[in-house]
């Protein structure tokens, strides 16, 4: 469901963005078009567009999140209220965690081998 979201909402704020923009740019004089700083914060605007698309997906997906974790609890909760601050000791994080290094490494600073091991 979440996916079905992002896909229907991105496409709209996407274009409501740009029009936005154009229609803004539509209204510089002509002079400041060949402005550097206006170039450049047009460019800072159409990154910011681009950037639309991901936003919107990741709000999508915490409250497709937000509302799992609702039904689980309503679930638990019908089975027996004592289940209830298990769900919340799952969800939370371990104290210390740190999340995985990019990559997938093994973090220790040296390179995941993949070859035989010899």
């Amino acid at each position: 469901m979440s996916s079905w979201g992002a896909d229907r909402l991105s496409p709209r704020i996407q274009r409501t963005a740009t029009v936005t923009l154009l229609e803004r740019a539509q209204r510089v004089e002509l002079a400041s078009m060949e402005d550097p700083e206006f170039n450049r914060l047009l460019e800072s605007a159409r990154f910011g567009i681009n950037s639309v698309h991901r936003l919107t997906t990741e709000s999508v997906a915490v409250l497709s999140t937000l509302l799992s974790m609702a039904a689980t609890g309503g679930v638990l909760f019908t089975l027996s209220p004592v289940l209830l601050p298990l769900l919340v000791l799952i969800a939370a994080p371990a104290r210390g965690a740190r999340p995985s290094p990019p990559g997938g490494g093994t973090g220790c600073g040296r390179p995941r081998r993949t070859g035989p091991i010899r």
